[in-house]
This record gives structure tokens, C-alpha cells and sequence, in this order.
């Protein structure tokens, strides 16, 4: 707000000038040293018809997964006596009054252009009327289901879709979907809002006082294309250059086999209480630092963990509405900065939040540079198993809910969640006083137990560190506190089920949930890493954070504490039996890892041998495969040999009764 009042002075400043000048008098001082301000005006009458670089490259994905991943939802239970004449005018209103929710993208000479078509005359909003039906609750639900899992034709349009259903004389469902490339999240909400004051105006745009629109969305593509070029592109890709270089190309998340086309969405959910949202603006205010700031600490944090990895890339989505022209305009007005947060070092967590303010205000510096150009620039290759730059995307939202239309009460409507554009998507918004989230995926690719536990260790993580920010960010638990003398197992619950911090990155080519455990232990000062045994690896570990996972597996994984015990019960066994030496046959599980260390930590000679391998006579055969974990060699033999890996199911496309309702793609 403050930015495009700013704007409309032809001041410039920018979201980095609001943070770092919080009083009047500091921001009166920046603008008078600030160069002048461009402000978006009505586009030349021969100006070539482009589209915006967000429109450009949500319509290449379009072309490269066509489908309804990029379906922007609205989705309402409306209480009360609802005039349908009425909401058939103020639909109709907002469709005249903003040219992208009646764009189409067809190609000219291999380009994309944006055509603004008139809205026919004889257009209809259309209604359903289930109130015969005594499935109609279901029947409603199948139907708005099918609306937001259907894609759109860009080229031919239209662009937005709206229905209604009347369940009974005063109880009404009412949809909104359109493509992203025309609307965010922001126009989600400015739909809705129009939509209340046009009802209670019974359908006048004059009475409702709508603002007048100065422009429309071509207007904003003409000038940003304008306006983003040259010298100063230059110069904000050339930061994005150097922010990236070296990063990981990929988090190297656990999954299950997955092809292009078998996106289908997944959800959980959490809430904060307002104590600890109160406690996290206390936070941010001791530490001068934004609740954003703080999510996306607290992200990277626990996803390094879940991936073993100290580099980690969040893709965060940022307004363009600088200019007061916009704040009324439904449209896409969406950047998206891939934002890098070193977590190297052990920091504490106030430590990290110093890094991540650094790292987000030089990206607010630079917000203006496109994503696709800097892919371009970057020479970035598209996958189409999984985005570029990043697989996780974070957005945290400030949207007030709207509860009435007048006499109509606005009621919730629990819909499946969207095919994700991402594999993970975390969205946050405070309502009233509680900081809700929701952590979005695919489902093809991530087991909901395993998306349960993330879900969990999120919320868990962003209380302690709130609670605690001087602890080290590893030291935090994320599991329930110790104490439970319990293997997890898959049967275990979300927060027993364990992290992939130490799993080794799956192939890409063919992504696997299992991998081989590789416990994440520091190494003692002065020691030689290829040298230290096990024991003391695992000793060392457990004594700084015994709350901290150490490995997992396909079906789970254990903390440090839960290894050690495991351990322990290992070496007792083998206390009670001959003496000799241990072989343990190397298996994709926690067991393995706690039968090295047990072995160890009883004194025993070990060696590791593959599935299928040599055992020596004599030996004792720890095996997690084996029903009989200790099993003794009596002469030459070999061990079991791994079974086959399932074979990965054929690739499925989500059937539109999974298509879900009510939520931006994660671009928004």
C-alpha cells in the first residue's frame, strides 16, 4: 500500500526501503534521494498485445503439462436466501469490468499474444438445481470437484468458469475457477470482495462503489515488458547469477515411484494457538526480523534435516501491485524468488533468522527480475518430473476471511486438495489470531503418513524455535520428547514415523521412497572419519542431541535415543551367545544401522556384506530381513539376496472426483 501511494507521487520505494526505514521521517528521507517513479498508464492503441513474463511462463508450463495444476479455486457455501437474478448480475459485472477474466492466449507467428474478447451478449452464469435429488450434497460436491480439476484451452478461453448450485431454497454452493495466468491469489479475494458489494447493491456497479479501474491487466504486461529490459534487467538477473551459484539443483526428498501425469494433490494441516502466534510477533519484533522470515527459517530448517542437505532452496512468491492501478485489478501480478538459506554451521536459530533476513532482502531488491528470464539467463533445463531451481514453494498470505453477503452467511466447504504445481507447497495465514497452515503435495510422490509426520515436525519445530531461538537448529527435537522405550515402525504415528536427515539422494532418473540408511553423526574432533567405529560415532551423537533423528528408512526412522536403545538391546543379545565375529548383511532399514553399532558397542569383530554375500563359518549373521535377526553360520553359506523392487505402477492422471477446490496453485 504504502509502496504504490508512493508510486502514485512518482516516488519509487521499495519493499526494502519499507523494512529498513520504519518511521515516517526515515522513509520521507529515502524518497527525497529515490528516482522517479514510472507509473503504469492505458497502453498505446498499436501496442503489441504481450504477455506479462509470469503470463509467459505459466503459459509454457501450460504447454509442457497441460492440465489443471495451474487452476486458480473459489469455492463457497452460501446460507440465506440467495437471489440468483442478483448474483447473475454481479458475476456478469465483474466480468466486464476486468478484461483478463475474458483473455484467451492463442499464437501468432509461434509467439503467444493476449486477446481481450467482448463478453457475448447472451452469457448466462450457470445454475444447477439439485433440490429434488437425495444425493445431492454429493452430487454438488462431484460436480465443483470436476470444475477445478478440469484444465483449460488458453488458446480458445474462456478463462473463468463460475457455477451454483441450489441445494434447497436457502442453501446454495458457489464456485470460481479460472487459470492462473489470469488471476492470483490477491484477485481471488478481490473477486469475492466485488462480489459482497455488488450483491448488497443488487448487482449496480454504481451504487456497490466499486473503484474505478485506471488500467487493465495489457496495460500492466505493455509496461512491464517496457519497463524490464536493458541495463536493469541486466543487473537484477546478474544478482540471481551469483545468489544461485553452486546451489543444489534438487532436495533430495524421500519418495515413492512417480511419472510425468500422475500428479494428484495431498494435504495437512496445523494451527497455531494465539499464544504462540502472539509469541512469534514478540519474536519478530525482539529480533527484528518478519513472520515470514521466521516460516521460512523454520522450512528450510526442517527440510534440510528431512534431506540431509545444508543447502536448501525455497521458491516465495511476491506482489508486483506497486503501482495503485493494480491494487483493484484481478490479474497476475505474481513473481517468485528462489530464495537460498545456508544453514551450514550449526547456527542458532536467531543465528539463522540474521542469514535469512540478508537473503531475503537482497531478494527484495531484486524482485523484479522474471523467473523465467532468470532460468533463461541460467541456461536452467525443464524437467518435467520435477520444477527447476526449486521443488518447494512457501507462501505466506494475509487474507481476511469474508463471512457475509448481507443476509447471506458464507459457509466452509471441505474439498481434495489440487494437483500440486509443486512437489511441496507450505501456505500460512493468520486468522483471527491464529496462524493457520496448510503443507500441500503430491501425492503420487509422497506418502501421506510420511507428509502427516513432516506436517507435524513443522509445527513442532516453529514452537520450540520460537520458544528457544538460542538453541542450535539442530538441536531441536522433532519427534515427541524422549522417553518412550519404543522403536518407530510403519504403524507408528506421523511424529514417531522419523526424517530422512542422512538418507542417501534418490537416482533421479528413478526415485525410490526406500533408501539405504546412512546415519547423520557428527565426527569426534581430530578423528579420522573413515577411522572412527560406529560406537563412538553413535555415542558422540546421542550426547549432543538424543531428541534428534539419526536415520530412516522406507517405512520410518529412529532418533538417535531410539538408536541407541535399539542398539543396547542388540549388544545384550550378543553378550549372551558365543563368542566371534558379526556379520551384518547390508539392508535398506534402521535395523542395519542398529546391528553395526550394537555389534560394536558389544566388543565384537564386524564386517558388512552384501545381500547374497560370503559368510564366514562361524560367524554370527545379524540380518533385518531375517526372522530370526541373530542366526548362526554353521559352515560356508550365503546370505538371502534382496527381493526384487516392486515394479512402480503405470503412470494414472487424477480423475477430476480428486480435483479439489478453494486454493491457489502454489505460484500465488
Amino acid at each position: 500500500m504504502v509502496v504504490s501511494r508512493a508510486q502514485e507521487e512518482g516516488i519509487t520505494l521499495s519493499p526494502l526501503d519499507i523494512f529498513q526505514h520504519r518511521t515516517v521521517a526515515a522513509l520521507a528521507r529515502t524518497a527525497a534521494g529515490s528516482g522517479t517513479a514510472r507509473v503504469i498508464t492505458p497502453r498505446p492503441a498499436d501496442a503489441e498485445p504481450v504477455l506479462s513474463f509470469d503470463q509467459e511462463r505459466l503459459w509454457l508450463e501450460d504447454q509442457l503439462v497441460p492440465g489443471p495444476a495451474y487452476n486458480v479455486g473459489w469455492q463457497q457455501r452460501l446460507i440465506g436466501p440467495l437471489d440468483l437474478d442478483v448474483v447473475q448480475r454481479c458475476v456478469r459485472a465483474i466480468l466486464l469490468r476486468h478484461e483478463s477474466l475474458r483473455s484467451r492466449f492463442p499464437t501468432v507467428d509461434g509467439r503467444p499474444v493476449q486477446v481481450v474478447d467482448p463478453l457475448p451478449a447472451d452469457w448466462r452464469l450457470r445454475i444447477e438445481d439439485f433440490r429434488s435429488l437425495d444425493d445431492r450434497e454429493e452430487r454438488a460436491q462431484r460436480l465443483m470437484a470436476e470444475e477445478v480439476g478440469t484444465g483449460f484451452d488458453l488458446a480458445n478461453g474462456p478463462m473463468v468458469r463460475c457455477v451454483v448450485v441450489r441445494l434447497s431454497d436457502t442453501e446454495h454452493l458457489i464456485g470460481m475457477i479460472s487459470h492462473h495466468i489470469v488471476a492470483d491469489v490477491a484477485s481471488v479475494g478481490l473477486f469475492v470482495r466485488e462480489l459482497g458489494a455488488l450483491y448488497q447493491a443488487g448487482g449496480d456497479p454504481v451504487r456497490a462503489g466499486l473503484p474505478e479501474l485506471p488500467i487493465q491487466y495489457l496495460d500492466y504486461a505493455v509496461w512491464q515488458r517496457e519497463r524490464l529490459s536493458g541495463a536493469e534487467l541486466d543487473r537484477q538477473v546478474d544478482y540471481w547469477r551469483d545468489h544461485l551459484a553452486g546451489a543444489p539443483r534438487a532436495l533430495t526428498m524421500p519418495t515413492t515411484a512417480h511419472s510425468p501425469g500422475q500428479a494428484r494433490g495431498g494435504r495437512a494441516y496445523g494451527r497455531m494457538s494465539k499464544a504462540d502466534t502472539a509469541a512469534l510477533k514478540e519474536l519478530c519484533r525482539s529480533l527484528d526480523v518478519t513472520p515470514f522470515m521466521v516460516v521460512l527459517s523454520m522450512l528450510a530448517t526442517v527440510l534440510g534435516r528431512w534431506a540431509g542437505q545444508r543447502d536448501v532452496v525455497v521458491g516465495v512468491s511476491i506482489s508486483n501491485r506497486t503501482d495503485s492501478g493494480t491494487e483493484s485489478l484481478i490479474g497476475s501480478f505474481i513473481n517468485t524468488l528462489p530464495l537460498r538459506v545456508d544453514l551450514n554451521g550449526d547456527p542458532t536459530f536467531a543465528e539463522l533468522l540474521d542469514r535469512v533476513r540478508d537473503v531475503a532482502l537482497g531478494g527484495f531488491a531484486h524482485a523484479d527480475a522474471p523467473l523465467d528470464v532468470i532460468m533463461k539467463r541460467l541456461k536452467v533445463t525443464r524437467d518435467p518430473r520435477r520444477t527447476p531451481l526449486f521443488q518447494v514453494m512457501l507462501n505466506v498470505v494475509d487474507v481476511p476471511p469474508i463471512e457475509r453477503f448481507g443476509d447471506i452467511t458464507l459457509g466452509t466447504v471441505d474439498a481434495p486438495p489440487l494437483p500440486p504445481s509443486f512437489d511441496l507447497v507450505f501456505t500460512t495465514n493468520e486468522v483471527r489470531g491464529e496462524l493457520d497452515y496448510v503443507l500441500e503435495y503430491d501425492a503420487g510422490r509422497f506418502p501421506a503418513d510420511l507428509m502427516d509426520a513432516l506436517g507435524t515436525h513443522l509445527g513442532r519445530f516453529l514452537g520450540a524455535a520460537i520458544a528457544d531461538p538460542g538453541r542450535g537448529i539442530l538441536d531441536y527435537p522433532l519427534d515427541e520428547p524422549a522417553g518412550a522405550d519404543t522403536e518407530p515402525t510403519a504403524a507408528a504415528s506421523p511424529a514417531e514415523a522419523g526424517v530422512p536427515v542422512g538418507a542417501k539422494p534418490t537416482d533421479d532418473a528413478n526415485p525410490t521412497h526406500a533408501a539405504v540408511p546412512t546415519p547423520a553423526v557428527p565426527t569426534p574432533a581430530g578423528a579420522d572419519p573413515e577411522r572412527v567405529a560406529p560406537v563412538h560415532l553413535a555415542v558422540a551423537a546421542h550426547a549432543r542431541r538424543s531428541g534428534a533423528v539419526a536415520v530412516l528408512d522406507g517405512t520410518g526412522g529412529w532418533t538417535y535415543a531410539q538408536l541407541d536403545r535399539a542398539a543396547d538391546r542388540v549388544a545384550r543379545r550378543l553378550a549372551a551367545r558365543e563368542d566371534g565375529p558379526v556379520v551384518v548383511v547390508r539392508r535398506p532399514a534402521v535395523a542395519f544401522v542398529a546391528a553395526v553399532v550394537g555389534a560394536a558397542k558389544a566388543g565384537r569383530p564386524v564386517s558388512v556384506i552384501e545381500p547374497g554375500g560370503d559368510v564366514p563359518v562361524g560367524s554370527l549373521v545379524l540380518d533385518a530381513d531375517s526372522t530370526d535377526v541373530l542366526g548362526t553360520a554353521p559352515g560356508p553359506r550365503r546370505a538371502a539376496p534382496t527381493p526384487p523392487a516392486p515394479t512402480p505402477p503405470a503412470p494414472n492422471r487424477p480423475t477430476p472426483s480428486r480435483a479439489p477446490t478453494g486454493r491457489c496453485s502454489g505460484w500465488a
